[in-house]
């Protein structure tokens, strides 16, 4: 299955009691862990680039009787009611309705709002869709109930939520990332004219299982971080330096070692770089217009889904 998602990203929409807001993919062009946290989380460096492949947030402020819901929805007891694709006994394990549920804690005791969720990023591809749809419900409710969106305890929530929430949350569509993710600056993107192939193989691969296996093959004693730190920070768009790597392609491709020849193929064809994104699935190849195309005529494409992006 080929998408054509080169238009998929718009610009908000909003009235006085609802907006639309898309929630946009991200690649990481380069992810290195760099050390492990007593807490047990761990200390990365990246690159994250925004893609425009994304999901449709719409959210409409509802009088205090709620509105009546239809089949499709789970109320929550909040005042907070959800639909989507990743609908779940409990509405509180989406992070949809958590971001709601917490700028309620904070911001709007008294909220009573509808969240409609449009997915078209894979689940569990290491695009960073449900961050990014967290993301765009706290700018959303942000709008319509007049939060300023660098409000401290705002971006607090944020980072809470997940690690690649707060990167969504900010203005800039690349960013050098470090931290657990909450430390950003801004890097310089891919260029407007290059064209971003994502692929996702139909399968998902769990984050926390992906770090567990990392672990097992991770070690920390001979890693220059300095050095490792200044090729990230060396980065103008385009292909990688130096260090820049995935951490995880190493134990992914040794599961999954079609990942690894589709991105062989990908290079083969053209592709300037080819990795994986996140901890996976999904890979993706930075190309130009030409090379793009002759990769869309790869036969494996039959059986996986590819998102044919532009940089933002």
């Amino acid at each position: 299955m080929i998408v054509d998602a080169v238009d998929s990203y718009f610009e908000i929409c909003q009235s006085q009691d609802s907006i639309i807001i898309p929630a946009p993919a991200k690649i990481n062009v380069g992810l290195r862990i760099i050390g492990k946290r007593p807490d047990g989380y761990h200390n990365l460096v990246s690159i994250m680039q925004g893609i425009s492949l994304c999901d449709k947030i719409v959210i409409e402020r509802l009088d205090e009787r709620g509105g009546i819901a239809d089949k499709n929805l789970i109320t929550a007891k909040t005042g907070i009611e959800y639909s989507g694709p990743e609908l779940t006994t409990d509405p509180g394990d989406n992070l949809c309705v958590k971001a709601g549920v917490a700028f309620q804690e904070h911001f709007c005791p008294e909220l009573h709002i509808r969240i409609k969720l449009e997915k078209q990023i894979p689940v569990g591809a290491g695009l960073g869709g449900g961050s990014s749809d967290a993301a765009s419900v706290l700018l959303g409710l942000a709008k319509i109930y007049g939060v300023d969106e660098k409000d401290p305890q705002l971006l607090k929530i944020a980072a809470r939520l997940g690690s690649d929430v707060p990167f969504f949350m900010g203005p800039d569509s690349s960013s050098l990332v470090q931290g657990v993710g909450e430390i950003l600056s801004s890097s310089e993107g891919l260029a407007s004219d290059l064209t971003v192939l994502v692929i996702f193989p139909n399968f998902e691969i769990s984050t926390s299982l992906a770090y567990r296996t990392l672990d097992q093959s991770l070690t920390f004693e001979n890693l220059n971080i300095k050095l490792l730190i200044r090729d990230f920070l060396a980065y103008n768009g385009g292909i990688p330096t130096g260090e820049m790597g995935n951490d995880f392609e190493l134990p992914v491709f040794k599961k999954y070692p079609e990942l690894n020849s589709a991105c062989l193929d990908l290079k083969q064809a053209g592709a300037l770089f080819a990795g994986l994104s996140g901890s996976g699935s999904a890979i993706y190849a930075i190309m130009g217009k030409r090379a793009a195309e002759k990769a869309l005529a790869f036969e494996w494409l039959d059986s996986w889904s590819c998102f044919i992006c532009r940089p933002l």
